[in-house]
């Protein structure tokens, strides 16, 4: 085991992946050996685990669900059965959203308050531009239609010169 820990630590430094490795000899599986490492690693653990990522600039997501939440992106859809849909390319600058039926796609509260949008929606309903000014919730929502057999809308934001 001793050994099999040793390349494994190598390895992780070799791949610039951060690890800390505590090299106190051979030992055993017994009680004592494990408190010891609890007590030790329970503190950085807990701290790795309750630090929150950054978030992305823009993200993919999948799900069956009818209604789902992802980075403060909230998607409706409107169909019957559960079926997957795709949120993609999800960020400041737009989204493709593929799936069947309609959807309703609120933004992440991330768009300037009192910022006028000129949106671009290409879905199944065709070529379409809105002009919308984002209130105090700092955040758009569009409504795309994607047919009943399936389609990918693309939908762009660009603010108003």
């Amino acid at each position: 085991m001793h050994l099999l820990t040793t390349m494994f630590h190598a390895r992780l430094l070799k791949l610039g992946i951060p690890s800390f490795y505590d090299d106190y000899g051979p030992g055993t599986h017994s009680w004592p050996y494990w408190a010891r490492d609890l007590r030790q690693s329970i503190g950085p653990v807990t701290a790795a685990l309750t630090r929150s990522a950054a978030e992305p600039r823009t993200f993919d997501y999948t799900s069956a669900d009818t209604h789902y939440t992802q980075y403060g992106w909230v998607v409706t859809m409107h169909r019957q059965g559960r079926k997957l849909s795709t949120l993609a390319g999800a960020g400041a600058a737009g989204f493709a959203l593929s799936g069947t039926g309609t959807a309703t796609v609120t933004t992440a509260p991330q768009l300037g308050r009192g910022v006028r949008y000129t949106i671009t929606v290409d879905d199944r309903g065709g070529h379409r531009l809105l002009t919308r000014t984002v209130g105090a919730s700092r955040r758009l929502q569009i409504t795309v239609s994607l047919g009943s057999i399936g389609y990918t809308a693309h939908v762009h934001f660009t603010v108003d010169r």
